[in-house]
């Protein structure tokens, strides 16, 4: 099954993801430990670097037609990736052989311009690190779709409301650092909690007012999310309510 998320890349661009999530508790799949991609340069770019409505639709067919020949030579669809006007396309295999053929014979009606390309991966690090989200991107993904819920009931993100944030940490030291750093930044220490059957047992609930526009929520979670990672504890995200 494929799932789909979109954040943005290191250069602070629109990335839109597609991962599929079924081999993550079996990867890597050793007699697949061949990586192969396979980049198409979309026609018409949208202003954020993406595809256009109707290019999309295009291209999902395109993936589809690829997929039931690649399936017919054991070729393996893992995921893709949008940004900067490619459609990047990832699979893993036993081999390669016939894989450029393939795409050739498929995109040459439609006019695309394409590169393929191979490497070994054994490990399939580039599924597990590349395409499948690290912990940040986790947070984004999280941030949006609290957004999105908040958009669904007409809030209007611009205004400030109280919003918590959850922190944890492996021990109380690291954790009262935090606080005061935080502390200094504006926040308030709403509650500290400890669980002993958890490794990061030592919790902190931080208070914040602020909006919940998407510039604002992304800089506070690269923030604290920094924050927690040097103290070698976790920052597990916020919550707020509807603005009134």
């Amino acid at each position: 099954m494929l799932e789909h998320f979109e954040i943005l890349n290191l250069d602070k661009k629109p990335l839109l993801v597609a991962l599929e999530s079924s081999y993550i508790d079996d990867a890597p799949l050793q007699e697949y430990p061949w990586l192969l991609w396979l980049f198409i340069k979309l026609k018409k770019v949208e202003d954020d670097g993406l595809w256009s409505e109707k290019e999309q639709e295009d291209l999902l067919q395109i993936i589809d037609k690829l997929q039931g020949e690649y399936e017919s030579i054991d070729v393996q669809h893992v995921g893709y990736k949008v940004q900067e006007g490619w459609l990047e396309l990832y699979y893993y295999a036993p081999q390669g052989k016939r894989f450029q053929t393939i795409a050739s014979d498929i995109l040459k009606p439609y006019g695309y311009v394409f590169e393929t390309g191979s490497v070994r991966d054994s490990k399939w690090d580039n599924y597990r690190y590349e395409l499948y989200p690290n912990h940040k991107t986790i947070l984004y993904i999280q941030s949006m779709e609290t957004i999105n819920a908040l958009k669904d009931e007409e809030d209007d993100l611009s205004k400030e409301r109280g919003c918590e944030h959850y922190l944890f940490f492996q021990l109380d030291s690291q954790r009262q650092r935090v606080i005061d750093k935080l502390e200094d930044m504006g926040f308030t220490c709403k509650e500290e909690t400890y669980n002993s059957k958890e490794e990061f047992a030592y919790g902190a609930v931080m208070v914040k007012s602020h909006n919940v526009q998407e510039e604002t929520i992304h800089q506070i979670v690269d923030e604290l999310d920094e924050l927690a990672t040097k103290e070698h504890g976790i920052y597990e995200g916020w919550s707020t309510t509807v603005a009134l």
